[in-house]
């Protein structure tokens, strides 16, 4: 909490509150300066956030297994503050969008490597290729953490992403959603993200 504190004063060319940086002052100043969001993957942030009087974004391709009311416990005990005076709130979602499903589902399969090596290494390792994940063999252990993981993850056409994030959005009843899309291929991260927004323009 102190070290948020001491960050907002430092935007808004205040005095932080930890001793020993009473002088410390960020650079360039701005009469604008950029909105303070707090993004966490906890009931511990949710409340530090409505605390703070900030707008709370959170990371569902992080903790998957939160309930959905996580929301409202940021509403219920939210406090107005020097950025916002009324909750806001940002779901962000992991999703990976394609022409086919199939493909889709192809391009996720490097991530799901991925997090199996993260959770079994200290230090996490290169993100894998498409072709590294398919030829892994998947331990029982290894597919019930993936399943775990991946269980709010939205993959698809874009019909199906859009239709999934909708869904969540609902559930959760966030303000905004945010996309985080990992893919080895950087080409078809931008497709993604073009395939998203343009069924999301379709409207």
């Amino acid at each position: 909490p102190q070290k948020l504190a001491d960050l907002e004063a430092l935007l808004h060319d205040d005095s932080p509150l930890t001793p020993g940086l009473e002088q410390a002052r960020a650079w360039p100043r701005t009469d604008n300066p950029p909105a303070l969001w707090l993004l966490g993957s906890s009931e511990d942030s949710a409340l530090l956030a409505a605390r703070q009087g900030l707008p709370y974004s959170f990371a569902l391709f992080i903790n998957p297994d939160i309930q959905a009311g996580i929301f409202n416990l940021y509403r219920d005990r939210f406090r107005p503050g020097r950025v916002t005076d009324r909750p806001y709130t940002c779901l962000t979602v992991f999703a990976v969008c394609a022409a086919t499903e199939e493909e889709a589902l192809r391009l996720s399969r490097s991530r799901d490597l991925w997090f199996v090596q993260l959770a079994s290494t200290r230090h996490g390792t290169p993100f894998p290729s498409v072709e590294e994940a398919e030829s892994h063999a998947y331990t029982a252990q290894e597919q019930a953490l993936l399943r775990g993981r991946m269980r709010h993850s939205v993959i698809g056409t874009p019909e199906q992403v859009k239709a999934g994030l909708e869904d969540l959005a609902r559930r959760f009843g966030a303000d905004e959603v945010m996309v985080v899309s990992i893919t080895y291929d950087f080409e078809a991260r931008c497709l993604s993200h073009k395939l998203i927004a343009e069924a999301w323009n379709e409207e």
